[in-house]
């Protein structure tokens, strides 16, 4: 049997975590990951769950189920731009599955998931960054070109950015 995490959830932590992916397909969430998503191990109680999953077919999303299903209900009955909440849901369905969280701190990767990002074979390489109540966890690859874009931007994003005293 799994347990929901609670929905009370403490700050994010600071920065990107760093982790790998086990030769079975396991993510190991780093401790302030693990809390933040899914509060600490209490021994005896039942693992909690998550759905994990992609949105956009480029990082992993995991979230809390009930937040899951929160989101869910909104693109299922969105109407003004129900062509992109039905896409978004029908890559959320392929792509994902819930995964509980050992005491471990594994969680399985679905499949299909794991193939499209290229994370198979033991070691692959991923970052999690905590936000909004949820983690996003990046490949190595796709961190990667998203820092050399931000890089080579970074002049004219702090540009832009002046205004409201970011320097």
């Amino acid at each position: 049997m799994t347990q929901e995490p609670q929905a009370d959830f403490r700050e994010a932590p600071l920065g990107f975590f760093d982790g790998k992916v086990d030769e079975k397909g396991r993510g190991k969430l780093p401790m302030e990951v693990r809390r933040y998503a899914v509060g600490p191990h209490v021994p005896g109680e039942p693992d909690p769950a998550l759905f994990v999953t992609s949105l956009d077919g480029r990082t992993i999303k995991l979230y809390p189920i009930s937040k899951w299903r929160e989101i869910e209900k909104k693109l299922e009955e969105e109407r003004e731009k129900a062509k992109a909440a039905k896409q978004t849901l029908l890559l959320a369905k392929t792509y994902g599955g819930a995964a509980t969280v050992d005491s471990s701190n594994r969680f399985l990767i679905p499949t299909l998931l794991r193939r499209k990002l290229e994370l198979s074979g033991d070691g692959a390489s991923v970052f999690y960054d905590c936000s909004q109540g949820f983690v996003t966890v990046y490949s190595q690859k796709l961190l990667d070109q998203d820092i050399h874009q931000a890089e080579q931007n970074a002049e004219a994003n702090m540009d832009a950015l002046a205004s409201l005293g970011i320097r």
